[in-house]
This record gives structure tokens, sequence and C-alpha cells, in this order.
């Protein structure tokens, strides 16, 4: 079980920052055209698409697991017995998983146009990038509690489960690129805090309604999975539930702080000690972001109620 929550949160990780660095390729698109946003641009890309392997490795690897996990069986049983088989061609969890492949090799192939052809490779090229790296997230909705949901507001939980994933996306994924802004910032502060602050204005607009979005649907998935008051006080589940919520509040604080007072102290004529401190508090973001990731992993498997 250990095995496959980490998989898991790997799988999360991976394919959230593909949305992120595809997300700054599209923000930096609408900047002043210069070497250095160029430059950025490019290594987002490549990094994508190593990134983009990574999820379908992660994906076997998770698929392999589950098999495992089901069956009782070890991994290499699974590969012999036809464990992954019967996983992939008659539970509704392998029609799923077919799709989210189809998804990453679309996305892997529009990476590499973007990598290998970026003279040819235009905005719109980008914004389909954008779109597929987002499905692939946010189609891993249809793998957890919410899919399993045979109540009468099972639509409305998956609904609220993708939309809490996609906004999800858009935060933690824009971490990791706006760190490397920032440490551009701080190298070169006269060429890198200009374009940092102008990114990170917009990346900060987006994290602000993203944020909204995870508050709202939180509350709402949270609502409609448990069957009553002691799923949420109870066992192992409301556990892990309570440390993600910590975890986020913390985390919130951190992106308020940023927001706020670090991200317009960088177009500031001296903008290297908010830089140095920009880079701290998104350090810390992603740590807290990589164990929300890691409780998610948990989540998804844990049982609701009382441990037996």
């Amino acid at each position: 079980m250990l095995a496959l929550s980490a998989v898991r949160a790997l799988h999360f990780a991976v394919a959230i920052q593909i949305v992120g660095a595809l997300l700054f390729v599209w923000i930096m698109a609408r900047l002043p055209e210069t070497a250095a946003v160029r430059s950025v641009r490019r290594s987002l890309v490549r990094a994508a698409v190593v990134l983009a392997v990574a999820v379908l490795a992660s994906g076997a690897a998770w698929i392999a697991l589950q098999a495992a996990d089901m069956t009782g069986h070890t991994l290499n049983e699974v590969w012999g017995d036809g464990a992954v088989g019967l996983l992939l061609f008659k539970t509704h969890a392998g029609v799923v998983w077919w799709a989210r492949f189809a998804i990453a090799l679309a996305l892997l192939v529009s990476l590499c146009v973007m990598a290998s052809l970026p003279h040819v490779a235009g905005k719109a090229t980008v914004v389909v990038g954008l779109g597929l790296a987002i499905a692939n997230f946010v189609s891993c909705a249809w793998l957890s509690h919410a899919a399993s949901d045979a109540g009468p507001y099972a639509s409305l939980h998956l609904a609220a489960q993708a939309l809490h994933m996609f906004a999800v996306s858009l935060w933690l994924g824009g971490l990791i690129p706006l760190a490397m802004l920032v440490v551009r910032a701080m190298r070169s502060p006269e060429i890198g805090a200009a374009t940092a602050a102008c990114a990170s204005v917009s990346f900060g607009n987006i994290a602000l309604v993203a944020v909204g979005i995870i508050v709202v649907t939180g509350i709402a998935t949270t609502a409609l999975v448990a069957r009553d008051l002691s799923d949420l006080t109870t066992g192992a589940y409301a556990r892990l539930l309570a440390v993600k919520l910590v975890l986020f509040c913390f985390m919130l604080a951190l992106a308020a702080m940023n927001r706020l007072q670090l991200v317009p102290r960088l177009a500031t004529p001296n903008p290297g000690p908010a830089a140095t401190r920009l880079w701290w508090s998104i350090l810390g973001e992603l740590v807290l972001a990589m164990m929300i990731l890691l409780v998610v992993g948990l989540l998804g498997i844990a049982p609701l109620g009382a441990d037996e």
C-alpha cells in the first residue's frame, strides 16, 4: 500500500509539473520577446518532454502496483498471471487508463514538436499542449473515490473532483517555473527581475482564482464523499484529511505573503533581497505541496470510516 501511495504521489507530481511548465510557457509568450524569455521557454518545454515520459512510466508502475494490491500477488506475479490484463481490459479503471495513455502520448508528441520545431510551433500549439496536460492530470479524477460514487450526486461529485484537480494543477504546477524565474532574478537582477515580476503577477492572478476554486470544490467533495459525520472524525481517511487541511493552510499563508509582500518588491530598484526571500518562500511551498501530494496518494486508497 505504501509503494502504491508513493507511485500515485509521484504520478500526480509529474503530471502537475507539466501543467505548470506549459502554463508558464503560455504566460511568457505574452511578454516582450527577449533572449532570456526564449531561453526560459525552451528550458520549460524540454523539461516537460522529460516529465511526459515520466508520466507514462509512473502510470505503468501505478497499474502494476494496483493489480498487485487487488490480487495480493507480487509485482513479478501480476505480469505473468494476467492480473494486469484483467485490470486493463475488464474493469472501468482499465478504460480510464487507456484514455489517459492516449492523452499522455498525444501530449508527448505535441511537446516534442514544440521542443524540436520552436519556430513552427506557435501559441496555438502551446494552448493545445496545455489543454492535453490539464486533461492528463484531471482524468485522474476518474480513478478516485468520486468515480466509485453510485449515489444520486455521483455526477456532481465527479465534476467537483475534476474541477478541484484542475485548480490544483494550476497552482502547484506553477511553483517550480516561478522558482526558476526567481533564481534568474537573483543572479541577474537587471535582466531577470522585470521578467520575474511580470510573470509572477500573471501567475499570482491565476493562482488566486485557483485557490478559490480549490476551497469551494474541496468543501464540496468532502461533503459528497462522507457518508456521515463519523467518516470525517474517525479512521485513517479523517486523519489524513486533517493533515492535508493543516498543510494547505500553511501553504496558503506562504502564498499570501508572496503575493502581497514579496512579488511587488521585484519591481523595485533593488529586487535582490526580495528575490532571495521569495525563493525561500517558494521552496517552502514546494515542500508543503509534496507533503500534500503524499497525503493525497494515501487518501485515494484509504477506506472511509473507523479503522477495523
